[in-house]
This record gives structure tokens, sequence and C-alpha cells, in this order.
């Protein structure tokens, strides 16, 4: 075997693994402090209008922790319940800036409609009416 390859092998196996730390890294770090990473986001430079970052009283910029999906799909299951209706993406995701829950996501009802659909044990989603609640449907 030609001694470049031999050598471009042995550093792909040692990114490998340290690309395995990382994850475990990440992954504990969002079991530890309820959030979740949106990596991308987080490499990038901050997006000012999004207002990531807040001045703190002593001065000192500090990144705003997002919310879970956990929370997300509970504060959305709450709305619903709230509204007797089903609510679609739009109106949710209204509701969820106005109890003060941001999503930073790009295209925020994507992320939103991925995270009912995680849970669509709890939400099921009524075409042309959005999104209901399981529990609402039994008797």
């Amino acid at each position: 075997m030609d001694d470049a390859i031999r050598k471009a092998l042995k550093k792909k196996r040692e990114l490998e693994s340290e690309l395995r730390r990382i994850r475990t890294f990440i992954e504990t770090y969002e079991e530890l402090t309820g959030t979740t990473v949106i990596q991308d986001e987080m490499i990038s430079e901050p997006d000012e209008s999004q207002n990531s970052s807040v001045l703190s009283t002593t001065g000192i910029k500090r990144r705003i922790i997002l919310p879970s999906p956990a929370k997300i799909a509970k504060v959305s299951a709450d709305l619903i319940r709230e509204a007797g209706r089903p609510l679609k993406r739009g109106e949710i995701l209204e509701r969820l800036e106005a109890r003060g829950i941001r999503i930073t996501s790009r295209d925020k009802g994507k992320y939103l409609g991925t995270v009912l659909w995680r849970n669509r044990e709890i939400f099921e989603n009524i075409e042309g009416q959005g999104y209901s609640l399981r529990e609402l449907d039994d008797p």
C-alpha cells in the first residue's frame, strides 16, 4: 500500500474517533441542560435580527438557551387545549412567541412541524385544520 494512502487512512480513523467523542459530548450536554444544540446556528455568526445574544445587567454578552423540543411540544399541547380546536403551525408559532418561546431555526414552521411529528403519539395533523391532540379524540 502506498505510504500516502496509509497516512490518509490513519488520519481518517483518528478524525472519525474524534468525531465520535464530540458527538457524545454534544449529546451529554443536551441531556444535562435540557436544551437542543442547533449546530448550524451555533457555528455560524449569530443573526442580530434573531437576538441570539443578550446583554446582561453586568454588561456581559450571553447566549440565550433555546427551549428543548420537549418544552416546545408541551407548550404547543397546552395551546391547543386552551384553544379548544386544532391550530395551524402559524397559529402555534405566534402563540409560542407570545409566551416568550423562541424558535431560532431559519424555517420555524418546518422545525415546529418536525417537533410535532416526532411527538405523533400526542399530536395529529388534521388536513386543512391543523394540529390537534390525540387525547381530544378519545371518548
